[in-house]
């Protein structure tokens, strides 16, 4: 979380979140999200944690992960920290933001999120699966798969800020707030 040396936080694709205290890894997840997460294909699971800027105060934090159910479906959800014990969340406390259907193909996912310079949710998804883009939905400006997606947390209304992307894993802000995104295509 931002500001916090103590605490590191690592993601497992079958869909766990894993606190590092001090360098140990806690026993216990900080969040165990297995039985909703879709990791029986190479590209799906558990793929991106995001914690808000303001994490110290709010305990807020973020998934991106496909579903078991619906198979495939992209999930962006919100989380709490727990009120009892600041080394994990409560599992309770999640709820869904955006749901993306993805059940065409097991693979491109995307799979990035984190809070851009703006302070809002970014999110970069994959076009579907399949080859060259099969299904059209990189370009389709009325699916959200292919896209680079911005949301405000508070009010989960995708704002799509680029498109025609086939499956990017991961991207950056530069130091000038340009975007860099690793893309698979």
């Amino acid at each position: 979380p931002p500001g916090d040396t103590r605490r590191v936080f690592v993601t497992e694709r079958a869909g766990r979140v894993r606190l590092i205290l001090d360098g140990i890894v806690q026993s216990t997840p900080f969040l165990d999200l297995t039985e909703i997460t879709e990791s029986g294909f190479q590209e799906r699971g558990l793929l991106s944690v995001a914690f808000a800027p303001d994490y110290a105060v709010s305990g807020r934090f973020y998934v991106y992960l496909t579903a078991r159910n619906p198979t495939g479906e992209i999930q962006i959800r919100e989380y709490q920290r727990s009120a009892a014990n600041e080394n994990v969340a409560d599992p309770a406390s999640g709820r869904v933001l955006l749901a993306i259907a993805h059940n065409q193909a097991p693979n491109h996912n995307g799979g990035q999120l984190q809070f851009g310079p703006d302070g809002r949710l970014w999110l970069a998804t994959g076009d579907g699966g399949g080859a060259n883009d099969q299904y059209g939905h990189a370009q389709d400006p009325s699916s959200l798969l292919g896209k680079l997606i911005r949301l405000e947390p508070a009010n989960p209304v995708p704002e799509v800020l680029a498109r025609g992307l086939r499956n990017p894993w991961r991207f950056s802000f530069a130091p000038d707030g340009r975007i860099v995104i690793a893309d698979v295509g």
